[in-house]
């Protein structure tokens, strides 16, 4: 197995369907992503007012749990701060 000091992010951009995310939970917490950034409005696992999303939670499988998340309003934000620290 190579190993690499680079992390793997995932940038889950202006999805709808609550269970697409999940699903991306579910396969992010399989292969190793370090972290999700959900932007635009896309939803969390936990809404605004602190309640888990039934539909991300149900199919993430515990997912959530495992992975790092965090919401970005704005895309552009988030992609020059993490283009700043790339190099």
């Amino acid at each position: 197995m190579i190993q690499s000091d680079k992390e793997i992010c995932l940038i889950l951009h202006n999805l709808r369907s609550a269970q697409n995310v999940g699903a991306f939970f579910r396969i992010a917490d399989a292969v190793g992503v370090k972290k999700i950034y959900l932007t635009g409005y896309t939803p969390a696992p936990i809404d605004r007012f602190g309640r888990p999303n039934r539909e991300v939670v149900k199919t993430a499988l515990g997912g959530e749990n495992y992975v790092t998340w965090e919401v970005r309003k704005k895309l552009k934000n988030l992609l020059d701060k993490l283009l700043a620290f790339s190099f």
